[in-house]
């Protein structure tokens, strides 16, 4: 036990580590106060471990990073802003660990599958859409996310998993 809880904490670190310099979390001065005060909130940079996937700061920087200006703009005060972020900084976490227990549940039926060419179909689109169907951008894009085109395979058929069970 003891070993695999130094190998839990090791991994822990470098994951806190990796999380903290993730290039896809926003970098605006107001995002690096709001990503401050998550870190010190989880000061090793892991705010959450569901079914053994780490959830890190940058991950809920990453989800609640386009709903900043609304929250700033509609906040009257600095407390009543920090109070209001707390909560969205909280539901985030809560659904970020909801997702997780979602497509797990998916995964228990080994019956249930999404067919390979659906993942295709929807990198080709994401593709098409954002890199303006430029691969090299695409590519680019993930090394800079710190991202293996493997990993981005498994994070949009997630997407899609947890898509089809919120419909069901």
């Amino acid at each position: 036990r003891r070993v695999l809880f130094r190998s839990l904490a090791a991994a822990a670190s470098a994951v806190a580590a990796f999380a903290q310099a993730n290039p896809a979390v926003p970098s605006s001065p107001a995002s690096s106060a709001i990503a401050e005060s998550l870190n010190l909130r989880f000061a090793n940079g892991i705010v959450a471990v569901a079914e053994e996937k780490i959830i890190t700061v940058a991950d809920v920087m990453q989800y609640i990073g386009p709903l900043l200006p609304q929250l700033r703009t509609e906040a009257r005060t600095e407390k009543e802003f920090q109070e209001r972020l707390e909560q969205l900084q909280d539901s985030a976490i809560q659904d970020l660990v909801d997702r997780v227990l979602i497509v797990k549940e998916f995964r228990k039926d080994e019956k249930r599958q999404i067919p390979a060419h659906y993942v295709d179909n929807a990198i080709a689109d994401e593709i098409a859409e954002r890199f303006e169907g430029d691969r090299s951008k695409f590519l680019a894009f993930l090394k800079a996310k710190g991202q293996t085109q493997r990993d981005y395979r498994k994070e949009v058929e997630e997407n899609i998993i947890f898509q089809y069970m919120q419909g069901q």
